[in-house]
C-alpha cells in the first residue's frame, strides 16, 4: 500500500513537473524578467564543495537605494536554495504544517495526510513540505496553519495539499498571507493538481544600474537550514543590466564599493519613468533617432514635434525651408491644406487683379459711399449666378394702343392704369345748313373753354345736280382762335357724300374758338358741321 502510494505520488509529481515547465516557459520570460530586476540562478556551494541545500540567501542594499524616476526605496531581497543548492525565489518549507481536527463541518471521518508549499506573486509554487498525518474520528474539519515563524518574505501565501493516502495529496486551496489559517470543512477534491516536483520560483533583485546613487551594491548573507552563516559570507555583490540573468555557478559578481555622483542618466530606467537634464545636451554631431515624440513647452506631446511654448518658444524656425514627404515642390508652389494638415502643394498667388471701387452719382455728382445700395420700388433686384439684375417693376398697364384713353399717373410720373374711353364725347355743336354755291357759312356758336380742350371738328357736305350732272362743292375750311384765322383744310370733292374734312385741335384755356366754312361751285350744298370736346 505504501509503495502503491509512492508510485501514485511519483506519477502525479511527474505530471506537475511537466505543467510547471510549461508555466516557466510561458510566464517567467515575460512576467518576471521585467525592469528593474535581474534574475539569479545557478548553484551555491559550501566551503567544502557541497551544495548549500535549503539555505536562505539575503541581499541588502549597501545604502539607501532608490529606483530611478520614482521614490521607491529598494528593500532587502530574500531568496533561497532548494535541496540541491539551486538558487530559487522562495526556499522550500523545511517544517511540516500544523494541522488540527475540529468536529464541525461536513468532512468525513478518516485518516488524512497534509502538506503545503509556498507560492509567489506569480502563483509559482515551491516543493512541498514534509507531510503530517491527521485522524478525524468524526465528521468535522481540518484547521491548517504554517509552521511557527514569519515565513519567507517573497512568498504570498501557502498552497495546501490533502490526501487520503501518504503521497496522494492534491491541492485543496491557498491562503493569501504567510500566517493565515486554512480550513478544510468539506470532502477533499481528489482530482485536483498534485504538488510540484521542482521549485520554479525565481530569485529577483533590483539591478544596481536602475537606481541611484549609481554604484550601490548588495550585502549578501547565506544561512543554512539551521540558521548558521556559511563560510565566506557575508559578501558584497553588484548587478547590472535590468532584465538580465546571472548564473551564480559561473561566478559571483563581486562589488568593490564604488558609488557614482551625481546621478547619471540611465539607459533603462525603472518602468520607463521620466528623467531630466538640468543643462544643455550636446550629441557632438551624432544623430538622435528612434524618438517617439518631441515636446516643446509640453510634457505630453501629441505629434512628432509638438510646439506648445509661449513667445519665441512657440515658433519653429527653419533656415533652409521645409520639405513635405522629402519634396520641396516646384517653383511657384505654396503649402496648402487638405483639411487635415498643411501638406498639399498649391499654386501661389503672385499678384492681384486691378480693383475698381464702385461709386454712386446723382445728376453727375458723386454721393458718399455706403456699404450697401438699397433699391426701392419700383426697381426690382434679382440675384442670379455671377451677377445681380436691376430692373423696373411692371406698372400694371397692359401695353397697346388706347382710344379715348383714361389715365392714372402716380407720384413717380408712371402710368399706373389706362383704359379705353367711350365712343362718344360731349357734343358741343351740331348744325345742318344749306349753302348756296359760292356762299360762305360761319358758325354762329363761339365756345370759350375754361381748361385745355381737344376739339374735334367734322364737316360733311352733300352736293346735288337735278340734271344728273354734278359739280361738287369746294372751298376752304378755316378757323379763328382768339381772333386769328387758321386754315385747317381745303375742300375739293366732286359729288361726294359723307365726311370730307376734319381736324383735331388743342385749344388752350380761355381761348375762343370759331369755325368758318366757305363754299364755291355750282349747285347747292348741305353742310353738317359739328365738333366735340374732350377734357385733358
Amino acid at each position: 500500500m505504501r509503495n502503491s502510494g509512492k508510485t501514485q505520488r511519483l506519477g502525479r509529481r511527474l505530471a506537475a513537473c511537466v505543467a510547471a515547465a510549461l508555466f516557466l516557459a510561458s510566464n517567467i520570460s515575460f512576467a518576471q524578467f521585467t525592469a528593474p530586476y535581474v534574475m539569479l540562478q545557478g548553484t551555491l556551494k559550501t566551503a567544502s564543495g557541497l551544495a548549500a541545500a535549503n539555505a536562505t540567501l539575503t541581499l541588502s542594499p549597501s545604502q539607501v537605494f532608490f529606483v530611478a524616476g520614482s521614490s521607491v526605496v529598494v528593500q532587502e531581497a530574500q531568496c533561497g536554495t532548494d535541496a540541491n543548492g539551486s538558487v530559487v525565489g522562495i526556499g522550500n518549507p523545511v517544517l511540516a504544517p500544523r494541522a488540527a481536527p475540529q468536529y464541525v463541518g461536513t468532512m468525513p471521518p478518516g485518516n488524512y495526510y497534509v502538506e503545503f508549499a509556498w507560492y509567489d506573486q506569480f502563483g509559482v509554487q515551491t516543493l512541498p513540505s514534509r507531510e503530517v498525518a491527521v485522524q478525524l474520528t468524526h465528521t468535522g474539519e481540518l484547521q491548517i496553519l504554517p509552521p511557527v515563524g514569519t515565513g519567507p518574505p517573497q512568498a504570498t501565501g501557502m498552497a495546501v495539499f490533502i490526501g487520503l493516502t501518504s503521497g496522494g495529496e492534491t491541492l485543496q486551496g491557498t491562503t493569501t498571507s504567510l500566517t493565515a489559517q486554512f480550513t478544510q470543512a468539506t470532502p477533499i477534491n481528489t482530482a485536483s493538481a498534485a504538488p510540484p516536483t521542482r521549485n520554479l520560483t525565481m530569485c529577483r533583485v533590483v539591478a544596481n544600474d536602475t537606481g541611484f546613487p549609481t554604484g550601490t551594491g548588495y550585502n549578501v548573507s547565506l544561512l543554512d537550514a539551521s540558521g548558521n552563516t556559511l563560510f565566506a559570507y557575508p559578501e558584497m555583490w553588484q548587478f547590472f543590466g535590468p532584465g538580465s540573468t546571472y548564473n551564480l555557478s559561473q561566478g559571483i559578481p563581486y562589488y568593490h564599493g564604488q558609488v557614482t555622483y551625481p546621478i547619471p542618466i540611465l539607459t533603462i530606467p525603472y518602468n520607463h519613468n521620466p528623467q531630466s537634464i538640468s543643462g544643455p545636451l550636446s550629441l557632438s554631431g551624432y544623430n538622435l533617432y528612434n524618438v517617439g515624440a518631441v515636446g516643446v513647452g509640453t510634457s505630453t506631446p501629441a505629434w512628432g514635434i509638438d510646439v506648445e511654448g509661449s513667445g519665441l518658444d512657440s515658433i519653429i524656425n527653419a533656415k533652409g525651408g521645409y520639405l513635405v514627404n522629402g519634396s520641396g515642390g516646384t517653383e511657384g508652389e505654396c503649402l496648402g491644406s487638405d483639411g487635415t494638415a498643411f501638406d498639399t502643394p498649391i499654386a501661389c498667388v503672385t499678384g492681384l487683379p486691378t480693383l475698381y471701387y464702385q461709386t454712386d452719382q446723382v445728376n453727375g455728382a458723386a454721393v458718399a459711399q455706403q456699404p450697401v445700395n438699397n433699391f426701392l420700388s419700383p426697381l426690382t433686384v434679382t440675384p442670379v449666378t455671377g451677377k445681380t439684375n436691376i430692373g423696373l417693376a411692371n406698372s400694371g398697364v397692359t401695353p397697346g394702343s388706347y382710344t379715348d384713353v383714361s389715365l392714372t399717373v402716380d407720384a413717380y410720373g408712371r402710368l399706373t392704369s389706362a383704359t379705353n374711353g367711350s365712343a362718344t364725347h360731349p357734343l358741343l355743336n351740331c348744325q345742318y345748313v344749306a349753302c348756296a354755291s359760292g356762299s360762305t357759312y360761319t358758325t354762329s356758336t363761339t365756345y370759350t373753354n375754361s381748361t385745355s380742350r381737344v376739339l374735334s371738328e367734322m364737316v360733311s357736305m352733300n352736293g346735288t345736280d337735278p340734271t344728273g350732272g354734278c359739280t361738287g362743292p369746294s372751298g376752304l375750311l378755316t378757323g379763328i382762335v382768339n381772333g386769328s384765322s387758321i386754315l385747317f383744310t381745303e375742300i375739293n370733292n366732286d359729288c361726294n357724300t359723307g365726311n370730307i374734312s376734319g381736324f383735331t385741335l388743342l385749344v388752350p384755356p380761355g381761348a375762343t374758338f370759331q369755325v368758318t366754312i366757305s363754299t364755291v361751285g355750282s349747285g347747292s350744298s348741305y353742310v353738317l358741321h359739328s365738333w366735340y370736346e374732350m377734357s385733358l
